[in-house]
């Protein structure tokens, strides 16, 4: 699963991605975690909007008991997936990830990337639930499957799909299914193994990505 991810990029390096000037100045973040407002588009236009990472469909009813899905899987053949895939399309900007590998009992993070700072695009969905006060509230999860040799990990979404995906007036068909999940296959990121520090949701500084030997 995908339940940590990092944006530190600049913001030349962002407006150079999206094509677009972001509305508010993003804090670096090293440890995004669930349950947090992330930044996200749902437009190819922009502009950036801002929505908490743990998905609460709009038809949820006990909003005690149900904090949220921070991943759904790609899977056509669910009723959840069908309902959000054809208008409620998302990306989250992110430049790393963690992911928790066992060994000898224990869970060892890996931070993984592309090349240093390099903005990618998490594939999401999103909804919104009205509130018991009123408020329409935002809410997204990150798209994930499971990957030969790798487990369950987050979907990502080419630069060159992105302004289809993110269009709702156009339908996600199954040759897109097939080219996006190809992509995925292919996608190659760097890895190293970090400190459990970025274990404590509170920990949110550069020492979450170093690499576990200069930690």
């Amino acid at each position: 699963m995908c339940g940590r991810y990092s944006l530190h990029a600049s913001l030349p390096q962002l407006r150079t991605h999206f094509g677009f000037e972001p509305a508010v100045v993003l804090k670096p973040r090293y440890n995004i975690a669930p349950f947090e407002t992330v930044p996200y588009a749902k437009s190819p236009r922009g502009p950036l909007h801002f929505a908490r990472w743990g998905l609460v469909p709009s038809w949820t009813k006990n909003l005690e008991e149900f904090r949220g899905l921070f991943n759904v899987f790609y899977d056509p053949s669910a009723s959840l997936f069908q309902s959000l895939i054809k208008k409620n399309r998302a990306i989250i900007p992110a430049d790393g990830f963690y992911i928790w590998k066992k060994t000898n009992d224990k869970s060892q993070p890996y931070y993984f990337y592309r090349d240093e700072a390099a903005v990618f695009h998490f594939a999401a969905v999103w909804d919104s639930y009205l509130a018991p006060y009123g408020e329409k509230i935002e809410t997204l999860a990150i798209l994930v499957k499971t990957l030969e040799g790798v487990g369950n990990f987050p979907l990502l979404i080419p630069e060159a799909k992105a302004t289809h995906w993110l269009d709702p007036k156009l339908s996600w068909r199954e040759q897109d299914t097939s080219a996006l999940l190809a992509y995925n296959e292919t996608f190659r990121f760097k890895m190293h193994p970090v400190s459990t520090f970025m274990n404590k949701i509170g920990n949110d500084d550069p020492m979450c990505i170093r690499p576990l030997a200069v930690v």
